[in-house]
């Protein structure tokens, strides 16, 4: 497995998404883009993997490689909600919203980005737009309580405004 650049990218994307271990995910999608660096879901990871640890400009580099490498891909959607995230990190919220309203077109039945559209409206003060996404995620997931929502987000968003936008969508919807 320590050669095989599709099961260290797995391996990558389970610790980072399942263990929030982002230093494990970098090393292993690090070694699978040394072993195939024209590996595009490696490019990919390796771009949400920067993304979760700050590193927006190494995650945004990433995502461009991705696209070159694989302009078609059906799970292009992920991408934008990768690059989406690293604008929201900016604070270029007007950006990010629209590379996630895209996403969204794009991936049609990826309910689960209604919550980043949510938070990244909020956070740029469209509150009407981010109440709509809002209800749009909590309808997707009616049985979610923001305890469970934070617990199963990355810890990267665990940034306090985020959150309290986020606990702000049960007292509106």
């Amino acid at each position: 497995m320590q050669d095989n650049p599709a099961a260290l990218v797995a391996l990558s994307a389970a610790c980072g998404l399942a263990l929030n271990d982002f230093a494990r995910a970098r090393a292993m999608v690090d070694r699978a883009l040394a072993l195939d660096p024209n590996n595009a879901w490696g490019w990919l990871r390796l771009g949400w993997t920067a993304i979760y640890v700050g590193d927006t400009d190494i995650g945004m580099a990433a995502f461009d490689r991705y696209d070159r490498l694989s302009p078609l891909d059906p799970f292009h959607f992920n991408g934008l909600f990768g690059r989406s995230a690293g604008l929201r990190a900016l604070r270029r919220f007007d950006e990010s919203i629209a590379l996630c309203e895209q996403g969204l077109r794009e991936g049609t039945g990826v309910t689960w980005a209604y919550r980043m559209l949510f938070g990244t409206h909020w956070l740029a003060g469209n509150h009407a737009a981010a109440i709509e996404a809002g209800r749009k995620w909590r309808a997707a997931y009616p049985e979610i309580t923001f305890d469970m929502a934070r617990d199963l987000m990355p810890k990267w968003t665990h940034d306090p405004a985020y959150l309290e936008a986020l606990h702000k969508l049960w007292d509106i919807t």
